[in-house]
């Protein structure tokens, strides 16, 4: 039983690896397209390269679940999508220039990559309370274990005590280890999505991010400067009533939901000059 959680934990590391690299080419993309800087492109060239290994190894570890399976298929869809927008968008920068980030075509990447995000939360926690039932298992053999020790000891049978300690070290090096991987993976997510906080965060032009309903999920530090509004201001804020005046509202969310749709605008990979609300 050890051994199957032990699985369960490379399962879950995998994963956490796998969403990492994604992070890491997001990273990249972003930082390329604010500023033209090819040393940007670093961790997106990385991260393409690995990305379909990581993502074909984490199907090899579930291909006993089928649920889990059709969520690995489903995010290598959304990655394969994502990837194409991605070196379309780099494609049109000129290096050393940048380009300014289209709100639509990113919101179009942001929801590709939160429902990527979403499918790995969805099979990072279905692994998760696989791995508790597991441990649950485990600990009763661990019990069995101390019991037979107990038993061992007052028999005087001191090479079956012997042998139940051995497994308890056994087991309790494997949880040990297991822990340690988790909180590595968990660490260096951390570390990708501080990165890209920071890209945004140090970038010339206001960057903002909305979702699907035109609510603000993003507002980096020059959108502070340039809209006098604070981050926490701003977020969950409705981006019709905080920066478009009123006089080109409608228009605006006409635009969206026809993306939305059809995936397509007027203004997408255009640099246009429009008035905007402080």
């Amino acid at each position: 039983m050890a051994a199957w959680v032990e699985h369960t934990d490379v399962i879950i590391a995998q994963a956490n690896l796998s969403q990492k690299l994604l992070l890491d080419m997001e990273t990249g993309k972003r930082g390329y397209l604010l500023s033209g800087d090819p040393t940007y492109l670093q961790p997106y060239r990385s991260g393409e390269a690995q990305m379909d290994g990581a993502l074909a190894r984490l199907d090899t570890l579930v291909r006993d679940s089928l649920v889990q399976r059709r969520r690995v298929s489903d995010i290598q869809s959304l990655r394969a999508q994502w990837a194409t927008d991605a070196r379309a968008e780099i494609g049109r920068v000129v290096p050393g220039r940048g380009v300014s980030l289209p709100s639509a075509q990113d919101n179009h990447g942001k929801q590709l990559m939160d429902s990527m995000r979403a499918q790995f939360g969805a099979f990072i926690v279905e692994e998760e309370d696989l791995r508790a039932v597991r441990v649950e298992a485990a600990r009763g053999r661990a019990n069995a274990a101390i019991g037979i020790a107990l038993l061992a000891a007052l028999a005087g049978g001191s090479l079956l005590g012997l042998s139940a300690r051995r497994q308890l070290q056994q087991l309790a090096a494997e949880f040990a280890e297991a822990t340690a991987t988790t909180r590595r993976q968990a660490q260096a997510i951390h570390e990708s999505e501080e990165r890209l906080r920071l890209t945004l965060d140090t970038a010339l032009d206001a960057v903002i991010n909305a979702d699907a309903g035109g609510v603000i999920t993003g507002w980096n530090a020059q959108a502070e400067l340039i809209f006098g509004r604070t981050r926490a201001e701003a977020v969950g804020q409705a981006l019709a009533e905080t920066i478009i005046p009123e006089a080109y509202r409608d228009a605006h969310r006409r635009g969206l939901a026809h993306y939305l749709q059809t995936g397509e605008g007027p203004v997408l990979n255009q640099r246009i000059e429009i008035a905007a609300l402080r």
